[in-house]
């Protein structure tokens, strides 16, 4: 899948690059990273998975999941990103729809890349979940954790509806309140149904969260990066891509732990939308 050009959010800015250093040549490493004890991202793909099929990451035994994601190209749609019922892996179910404005008549397997971020079970750790049912399009669904001191790693999501286009439009966590955000968006009127998904525990060393500024994106196929402050790794990356037309393709780790990569697209047409980029980052 074609990356186009590459735009970068760090705290000192925005940084336009041209397609060769969006290659997939692997980042060189400038810095020691750290990271918790024991953490490792599970990479797997790329793949073709049919259509609206779940796919799963396990971790290494002994280790729970506080996220996970994907890498596709549009117009394909996430559908499901999320945590698996004991905690111990990640699931993901990303759909081809029918959409004429990419040429797509839906149903086609779709080429993608899958994470999880995986760890030992830190203090404290609990999913904690909130469904909403027949949410307008971009209404964002927040849960927040469960026990006292403790804070959000990871955000999950599954969108759901009759719509021939229903997906997932943001994932991530406020940085405000510190409280999980979802959202769909979908391109007709019908039911749905929208899980958002708390990663919860005790903030490890270096906890920090991080929002990147809203950025206009030119196109479907360029990717966006967002890096942790020096020297810390990324637990978890969040997407939100305001909007009723907006929908999520990519939250994914770089080739650097610290860097990660997320995009969307309109799901209209394929001119520019808006997005901006989160980060979970410890040490």
């Amino acid at each position: 899948m074609g990356l186009g050009g590459l735009v970068t959010a760090t705290a000192a800015g925005l940084v336009l690059l041209g397609p060769a250093a969006a290659s997939g040549a692997a980042a060189p490493q400038s810095r020691s990273l750290r990271a918790p004890s024991g953490y490792e991202i599970v990479r797997v793909g790329p793949i073709q998975a049919p259509s609206r099929s779940m796919q799963k990451i396990s971790c290494p035994l002994g280790k729970v999941a506080v996220s996970g994601g994907v890498d596709m190209a549009a117009p394909n749609v996430l559908v499901r990103s999320a945590p698996t019922a004991d905690g111990k892996g990640w699931e993901v179910v990303v759909a081809n729809p029918p959409n004429s404005a990419y040429g797509s008549a839906g149903g086609a397997p779709v080429d993608l890349k899958m994470h999880a971020v995986c760890m030992p079970q830190p203090a404290g750790y609990a999913i904690a979940t909130n469904t909403v049912t027949n949410v307008t399009s971009s209404t964002r669904v927040q849960t927040g954790c469960p026990g006292s001191g403790t804070v959000v790693l990871g955000v999950g999501g599954t969108a759901q509806g009759e719509a021939p286009v229903t997906g997932l439009s943001a994932l991530y966590i406020d940085q405000a309140s510190g409280v999980a955000n979802a959202a769909l968006n979908q391109t007709s009127a019908g039911n749905n149904k929208l899980d958002v998904y708390a990663i919860c525990a005790q903030p490890p060393a270096g906890y920090e969260r991080f929002t990147g500024p809203l950025l206009t994106v030119p196109n479907p196929t360029t990717n966006n990066s967002i890096t942790c402050p020096s020297g810390k790794t990324g637990l978890s990356i969040g997407m939100n891509v305001p909007g009723a037309r907006g929908l999520i393709r990519t939250i994914a780790p770089g080739a650097d732990s610290s860097s990660w990569t997320f995009a969307g697209f309109n799901g209209y047409n394929t001119s520019n939308y808006q997005a901006a980029g989160s980060l979970v980052c410890a040490s």
